[in-house]
């Protein structure tokens, strides 16, 4: 089966299925377009059909912040827990490991947003991702501010 890609007024394809998905997946290809394939040939919103897709597979909750990005988070806590560590050998690494830390975060909650079709739990795992980069953001500066005194 041949898939095509519709966005605005530009049409591409044809391609198989595992290129549309990882195209889709990592953000080659955007969700706001339509897809249709050569059997039904009815053009349909890419965020919605792999949203419904998601559900179907019984990946409805997908984590907090589905396709990666939530190990991602995870990576940026755990970096920080390194950075924590690290303040003890060199206070400067300390710092630039703490800020990568908190790239991680706040790149894996935009991106969760910017990629993934939304529903109410992902939206609530961003927030409370958010919540805690906004924290973790907030220790950083006190330790920083700390170790620089």
């Amino acid at each position: 089966m041949d898939w095509y890609v519709r966005d605005g007024s530009e049409t591409v394809g044809p391609m198989d299925w595992w290129d549309l998905e990882v195209g889709v997946r990592s953000g080659e290809i955007s969700n706001k377009g339509h897809l249709q394939n050569d059997v039904d040939g009815e053009w349909i919103p890419i965020k919605e059909y792999f949203s419904r897709l998601d559900r179907e597979k019984g990946d409805a909750f997908g984590g907090l912040m589905p396709n990666g990005k939530d190990v991602i988070f995870l990576l940026g806590v755990f970096t920080f827990f390194i950075g924590v560590g690290s303040l003890f050998l060199n206070n400067f690494l300390g710092y630039g490991i703490l800020m990568i830390s908190l790239a991680m975060e706040f790149g894996s909650v935009y991106f969760s947003h910017r990629n993934d079709p939304g529903s109410a739990t992902k939206n609530v795992g961003n927030v409370i991702a958010l919540l805690w980069a906004g924290f973790q953001g907030l220790i950083t500066a006190g330790i920083i501010i700390f170790t620089l005194a």
